[in-house]
């Protein structure tokens, strides 16, 4: 019996090259997804950066102590819209306290506390521009947000 290799960002493992992945990071900005007013949201978070001015909301519809929904509201840059698109989908089903777990490591990843840690393989694109100390608070901004909405 095989098993099918893990995907990365929709490709087989082992084709998610840096080319692979800007593409990905691109189609996350160009047509994000879950970008859209939630109705009726269970828990509201914000993050902005003052320097740029991105601004994101983040919206989420919890049921049974998990995310049932999420969805972004805002400006900003490539960097920030595609992040933003991507979290949405990955915390989709996951139960609160993972999301919170996952949010702190997450920030200490993107602050280089855990420079080592591989990202889950949908996240993989984040990766592009972690170690661009410029770009990292446009990577971040939507995790702050879903940090906040967490609160």
């Amino acid at each position: 019996m095989t098993t099918a290799a893990p995907e990365v960002g929709g490709l087989p493992a082992g084709a998610a090259t840096a080319a692979n992945l800007h593409e990905l990071l691109l189609e996350h900005f160009k047509r994000p997804h879950n970008r859209r007013e939630l109705a009726d949201p269970s828990a509201k978070g914000e993050g902005r950066n003052p320097l740029c001015g991105d601004q994101i909301k983040v919206a989420l519809a919890i049921s049974n102590g998990s995310v049932c929904d999420a969805s972004f509201q805002g400006r900003g840059c490539s960097v920030c819209i595609a992040s933003a698109s991507l979290m949405t989908d990955y915390i989709r089903n996951l139960a609160i306290q993972d999301v919170r777990a996952f949010c702190a490591r997450l920030r200490r990843w993107a602050e280089g506390e855990e420079p080592t840690w591989n990202v889950p393989p949908m996240l993989a694109p984040l990766e592009l521009v972690r170690t661009h100390s410029i770009r990292r608070r446009c990577m971040s901004l939507a995790w702050e947000a879903l940090a906040d909405a967490l609160r």
